[in-house]
């Protein structure tokens, strides 16, 4: 104990505490100094905040395909649905009947297609294909044609007999003419050259018996006649001949005028050609009349199978089914719809929020615009009342082209992703805070900046 008392003395006291403000100085010092480098070195993200909402990416629309009312409601709010799972069932069998009335007169139209073909290959053949009445009239066109026919190649055949039978009395006639005007010709001639030799005396050879006959006769009048006889015998003999002459000669002007006033038959050939040509005339129209109809029918077909066609999609869209698995939210007016029209919003579905990865929604100040580009880094705060927030990192992906100005302000929409962690439960509209991380600013410059208070 008497050792160490020289410790109370003063001077080893003062020694002692001489240099205790050392031990109080340097500590600052460093402490000065480390909050310097931290000013100048350390940085801080420049953000511009703002409200946000968590949404879902896309949003399915449940519309009424068609106008009829609803016979199966599978619907309710918040309802979980699976893709493909039908969820309203619609009254379609006015559309099915409608479906039946048109398939009928489809199968109308081909049978009437396939009459109207065998009555053309009939027309063309010639020949009836039908083995039984039609119920379109074809088969009775047909008929009446070929009974049309029948009827002008009768008629053809009696005036081409007719025509055979004036042909041959004309024929007749002219030769009969022919022959006496022939038969007076050659009596005149001859006549005329014993008229010549009875005026010379002289003797006749080669003619008829009876001019030969007559002629001796007459030579024998003059032989047993006197001389002063003889001279008025010859001269009335010779105003014999002339009679002779002379009634020839009448006859042959007669024959000669009967034949000239001898017309010949027309023949049937006009008569067959008119008729012919109307056969033809008539097969032609029904032939063009009856393809026409086939183009009409294949034309009226193809519109009456498009109309089947959609009404078979509107009875498959009878069954509406999700397009996504999600939850229903209902619109508030199909609550009290009875007839639904087409194109009415029936439900929304939203995405089920297994996708770690969410969109968000927000609305930039327009005075905000030129600091943001697509792709920068974000910060979403969410909040969670009565708990610590939770803050989740994100990027910003779209910016509207254009903006909207409310009583707010100008505001450009902006939207971007965020990582939800798995321990975290989200639904669709859940608030909290944006923030856009335009950049970074050393302590030190922030500083001077508030207190040059430059923005």
């Amino acid at each position: 104990m008497q050792t160490n008392k020289w410790l109370d003395s003063s001077s080893v006291y003062s020694q002692q505490h001489s240099k205790f403000y050392l031990w109080v100085l340097y500590p600052i010092v460093v402490l000065f100094f480390l909050l310097g480098l931290f000013l100048v070195f350390a940085r801080k993200e420049v953000v511009i905040r703002m409200p946000a909402k968590i949404t879902a990416e896309t949003i399915s629309k449940l519309q009424a395909p068609i106008e009829t009312k609803i016979t199966e409601n599978y619907l309710y709010e918040n309802k979980v649905v699976k893709k493909g799972e039908i969820v309203v069932v619609f009254d379609t069998l006015s559309l099915e009947n409608e479906q039946k009335q048109f398939e009928d007169e489809v199968l109308v139209l081909e049978e009437q297609k396939k009459a109207a073909q065998t009555f053309i290959i009939s027309v063309e053949n010639n020949e009836n294909q039908f083995v039984a009445d039609d119920s379109f009239g074809y088969a009775n066109q047909l008929n009446a044609l070929f009974a049309e026919q029948e009827s002008i190649q009768y008629i053809t055949q009696q005036a081409t007999d007719l025509s055979e039978i004036n042909q041959e009395a004309y024929k007749k006639t002219e030769e009969q003419l022919d022959f006496q005007l022939t038969k007076r010709l050659n009596a005149q001639s001859e006549w005329e050259q014993v008229k010549k030799a009875w005026g010379n005396q002289q003797e006749v050879q080669e003619f008829s018996t009876e001019i030969i006959s007559k002629y001796k006769t007459w030579q024998l009048q003059v032989n047993d006649a006197t001389e002063e006889q003889k001279n008025q015998v010859i001269a009335a003999i010779l105003s014999t001949i002339d009679e002779n002459i002379a009634e020839l000669k009448k006859e042959i002007e007669q024959i000669q005028g009967e034949k000239a006033k001898l017309i010949a038959p027309t023949t049937s050939k006009n008569e067959i050609n008119s008729g012919n040509a109307k056969v033809k005339q008539n097969k032609e129209q029904l032939l063009a009349k009856t393809k026409q109809d086939i183009i009409e029918f294949d034309d009226k077909q193809k519109k009456i199978e498009v109309s089947i066609k959609q009404l078979k999609e509107k009875i498959q869209q009878g069954m509406l089914k999700a397009p996504i698995d999600g939850t229903i939210s209902l619109n508030e007016e199909f609550k009290t719809m009875i007839d639904i029209p087409k194109g009415a919003l029936i439900a929304e579905i939203y995405p089920t929020t297994g996708n770690r990865e969410q969109m968000f929604t927000a609305q930039l100040p327009a005075n905000e615009m030129t600091r943001i580009k697509k792709g920068m880094n974000v910060h979403f705060t969410l909040d969670k009342k009565g708990v610590a927030a939770k803050i989740v990192d994100g990027k910003l992906t779209g910016i509207s082209e254009t903006s909207e100005t409310t009583e707010n302000g100008t505001f450009y929409t902006i939207t971007g992703k965020i990582k939800i962690p798995k321990n975290f439960s989200i639904r669709y509209g859940l608030t909290g805070e944006i923030s856009l991380i335009v950049g970074k600013k050393t302590y030190w410059q922030q500083i001077k900046d508030t207190l040059l208070n430059v923005e």
